[in-house]
């Protein structure tokens, strides 16, 4: 608007964007790569344009309204028709006869898709207060959403996405023209949903005498407990969904638990197949439990800080300007976050332990199962500065179910002040392979380099 002040209008908020991702691939060898039977037969490419609009808007002061629709167009250089050959055809080299053949017609082809959601959100805040104790107040907040999303069928036949043809059998083989195409197709069934998502949280202050200021510390004690489904109005059957649940906790700083589990409205028969009637209509209940998720994660560090009190007890100093080499290395590390190595650690290691507890219900030989499963893993991260110009670092893992160890890392580098020198080595597993990389650091100069590597994939 003209003036930077005065009431917002709500149209500020509408925002509309766009992105456009094109390709051409061909899969063949060297010595057929420019013939014209390749180019119709491997080559493929296409282009995918997305628009996503959104506009949140506030209604009655405590509730927002988002609303967003997305479009999606997918830009073909071919489409494809197939039909059933009773008789002999000759289709190049091959002769078909009782199957399918696919007729490549080439040509401007463009698929468009759109999808319309809306939502209506608040919170809502709860808490109790204690004079007295460790525990000071207890905070609940909660949040409700209820929304409404739709597309239509694009496959029907206005839309000219999807095709059928009759096999040798007799049945109505239903496809789609773009299948197999770089970027897919629109979707071919009508979905008219209304969704709803309920979020929990549950806090506590407890005395802290190490914060000095409020003397008080906020402990999480349930992070995002959601209860989420949908209902589809389009469906004849099925309509609506399993109810998932899932949430978090950290209960301190280096110790997560995450929970989730499936509950299904619909019965099963006898061979663990759902059919279409509730579990209301026969148990007076809403669900039927499918399966439920557990999984703790511990980590604990090591550095050289860990040992030096000083280094710890430093509090490095604001600087709101940046520039100079210190603006030069956070480009480098945006620019590359995996590649950038930080020499400011002399040495650091690291533990993560991970347990994974899964149960669900199976039916073998017609009759219910629990199946019970466990995953435990052990997880190492190590680096070392050698030299000031040399680093070593490692990554490794313990599987205890298979006793053995998983995916290996061995990464030795060497700064060269303009160039650099990396050697990565996995030195067990399927993914076996080692890799030398000489290389200019500017990235104006990324192709000044040498490379030799092993790679699993070689003979």
């Amino acid at each position: 608007k003209k003036a930077g002040s005065g009431k917002k209008r709500f149209y500020e908020d509408l925002s509309v964007a766009y992105s456009m991702n094109a390709k051409n691939t061909i899969n063949t060898v060297d010595s057929l790569l420019f013939t014209n039977s390749t180019i119709s037969k491997y080559m493929q490419n296409g282009a995918k344009h997305t628009i996503p609009i959104s506009l949140p808007l506030k209604v009655l002061k405590y509730f927002t309204l988002s609303n967003s629709l997305n479009i999606n167009d997918r830009m073909y250089s071919m489409s494809k028709d197939k039909y059933w050959a009773n008789d002999t055809v000759i289709q190049g080299s091959d002769t078909l006869i009782n199957e399918v053949v696919v007729d490549t017609t080439w040509g401007f082809s463009n698929a468009l898709d759109y999808s319309l959601s809306t939502s209506l959100g608040t919170k809502l805040y709860g808490q109790v207060n204690f004079k007295k104790g460790l525990v000071r107040a207890v905070r609940h907040v909660f949040t409700p959403s209820i929304g409404f999303s739709y597309n239509p069928d694009f496959g029907s036949d206005r839309y000219n996405y999807y095709d059928s043809y009759i096999d040798g059998n007799g049945r109505e083989i239903y496809y789609s023209k773009y299948e197999g195409s770089l970027y897919g197709s629109p979707p071919n069934s009508k979905s008219s949903r209304l969704t709803y998502s309920f979020a929990n949280n549950l806090e506590m202050k407890v005395r802290n005498r190490k914060d000095t200021i409020t003397g008080m510390k906020k402990i999480t004690l349930i992070d995002r407990l959601t209860f989420s489904g949908s209902y589809d109005f389009a469906k004849d059957s099925f309509n609506i969904s399993t109810l998932s649940v899932s949430g978090n906790t950290r209960l301190w700083k280096d110790f997560s638990i995450q929970y989730s589990s499936l509950w299904d409205p619909y019965l099963l028969d006898s061979e663990g197949n759902r059919v279409n009637k509730t579990v209301w209509s026969e148990y007076n209940r809403l669900f039927r439990w499918q399966n439920t998720n557990w999984s703790l994660s511990l980590s604990y560090s090591l550095s050289d800080a860990t040992f030096d009190k000083d280094k710890k007890s430093e509090v490095p100093a604001a600087k709101p300007n940046i520039a100079g080499e210190e603006l030069d290395e956070m480009n480098e590390i945006l620019d590359d976050p995996v590649g950038y190595v930080d020499w400011n650690i002399p040495w650091s290691l690291s533990f993560n332990y991970t347990f994974q507890y899964r149960t669900s219900e199976s039916y073998p030989d017609q009759s219910r199962a629990i199946v019970n499963t466990y995953v435990q893993n052990l997880g190492v991260n190590g680096q070392i500065n050698i030299t000031p110009k040399w680093k070593f670092t490692f990554s490794t893992s313990w599987d205890f179910n298979t006793n053995e160890l998983g995916f290996t890392n061995i990464s030795l580098y060497r700064d060269l002040h303009c160039w650099e020198m990396r050697f990565n080595w996995i030195p067990i597993g399927t993914r076996k392979s080692w890799n030398f990389s000489l290389n200019v650091k500017a990235s104006i100069l990324q192709d000044m380099k040498l490379n030799k590597k092993k790679d699993f994939r070689d003979n």
